[in-house]
């Protein structure tokens, strides 16, 4: 009764993946096609005499199957393996072992929970640091220090030190490279993350940066503006924070008369 509940549910997985087979059940042995798959005692002796015989095993190992695919002998098991050579055409299927997607209980080897780092305070601590080269980062004393210089919200900077187990900034930031990448993805998923994070993801609208670099505006738009309103048309309080490196940001601002808007408008649409 087991096997056959395998066999079953062995077929399932095959066809979720495209494959459909037609097979049937005959106590120990199964029939996919015209290959009559059997059970045999010792499947490492097994020698068939035509290319529609194979074995039908319950589960096998990875060196099992190799030397079975060099003999070029069909076989299947109940975990969903299965090869078989036939009319010239050779069908060849591995289990797909994934590893199990961690749990609500799961924590980072830092012993961390999600929303100690995904938070709107604790992202912004991770932003600073994890730009910042070692050498600047050890011109910073203390995390107090650290936290004044860059306006981050110092008692959650010390929380996450202390849960992580961190000595000191660069030894917090070499402890957060080495989780790994599942752990975030899972973070990221974490229920108590949505919940406290909605705000901050629907209030955020601007990408707020380090770097100095301006963010490029549209030639074409820029081109326009200086030419034919030159005059009429000043840049915004955000074109002038990009300038200065505050703000990523792939719009443009600007401040013009009500006329002069309507004309943008309709030159733009």
């Amino acid at each position: 009764m087991n096997s056959l509940k395998s066999f079953e549910k062995t077929l399932k997985k095959l066809e979720h993946i495209g494959l459909k087979i037609k097979a049937t059940n005959n106590g120990n042995s199964i029939v996919i096609g015209r290959i009559h798959f059997q059970r045999h005692t010792h499947p490492e002796k097994f020698n068939p005499s035509s290319s529609t015989e194979g074995l039908l095993l319950h589960t096998t190992s990875k060196p099992l199957r190799n030397s079975l695919q060099r003999r070029g002998i069909n076989y299947f098991d109940l975990k969903g393996n299965l090869f078989f050579k036939i009319d010239g055409i050779q069908v060849h299927i591995e289990e797909n072992k994934t590893k199990p997607p961690l749990n609500k209980k799961t924590k980072s080897p830092s012993g961390l929970n999600p929303t100690n780092l995904i938070s709107p305070n604790g992202l912004a601590f991770l932003d600073v640091i994890l730009r910042m080269g070692d050498d600047e980062i050890e011109k910073y004393h203390s995390a107090l220090q650290f936290c004044k210089a860059f306006s981050l919200y110092q008692p959650k900077v010390s929380q996450i030190m202390s849960k992580i187990g961190a000595k000191g900034l660069l030894d917090f930031k070499k402890k957060i490279k080495s989780i790994p990448l599942e752990w975030w993805l899972f973070a990221l998923e974490f229920p108590s993350t949505k919940r406290k994070m909605t705000h901050f993801f629907g209030e955020s609208q601007k990408y707020y940066s380090l770097s100095k670099e301006h963010q490029p505006k549209s030639d074409k738009v820029s081109s326009i503006l200086e030419k034919k309103y030159a005059d009429n048309v000043t840049e915004g309080p955000i074109e002038v924070a990009k300038s200065y490196g505050e703000i990523v940001d792939d719009t443009i601002s600007i401040w013009a008369s009500p006329t002069i808007l309507n004309q943008l408008k309709k030159d733009f649409k």
